[in-house]
């Protein structure tokens, strides 16, 4: 029932951000993202029965953070605030490619909207797991844009970004 519940927020607030400054500011208001990244780390034993459903509200509740995190500062201040970035990298390691997909725009997102989260990327190993994405042969060409443009604004005006990204092998 609260898979449901929260699924229903998810893509509400998902669809409701996109392009709408408006509704990403009454998310930012309401703490919406910290509300999302504690769904996010909460990692409980989810019965094989309700996986699929699981997955679906794992895409849309990083999709609603994606999309309030695009182009609003306040709420990326509040994904650092929560460690949204880490709990995004975690998702890298093992999630279906729908997630994924989103994981890597919000990290994007975050990355741009405030430098906060770009110290998280460096803190939580997140270089390494982008490398991991990237050497996957199963990679289509437009997921690897994704990653490159993750990477990308994780490491502008971010020394210590350029040196781990480096030293993860993604710039040389």
């Amino acid at each position: 029932l609260a898979q449901s519940a929260i699924l229903e927020a998810a893509t509400a607030v998902r669809n409701a951000c996109i392009n709408h400054n408006g509704n990403r500011n009454e998310v930012m208001k309401a703490r919406g993202v910290l509300a999302f990244v504690h769904v996010l780390q909460d990692r409980g034993n989810v019965p094989s029965s309700l996986r699929e459903r699981h997955v679906t509200m794992l895409e849309n509740v990083v999709g609603a953070l994606r999309n309030a995190c695009n182009q609003h500062n306040g709420n990326c201040m509040q994904l650092a605030e929560g460690e949204g970035i880490s709990v995004a990298v975690l998702m890298l390691a093992n999630s279906p490619q729908s997630v994924l997909d989103q994981a890597v725009g919000l990290i994007r997102n975050a990355c741009i909207g405030y430098f906060g989260n770009k110290d998280h990327i460096n803190r939580c190993g997140g270089f390494w797991n982008l490398v991991q994405m990237l050497q996957q042969t199963s990679t289509t060409p437009l997921f690897r844009q994704e990653i490159v443009a993750a990477i990308r604004y994780a490491t502008i005006g971010h020394d210590g970004n350029r040196t781990a990204a480096g030293e993860a092998g993604l710039i040389r």
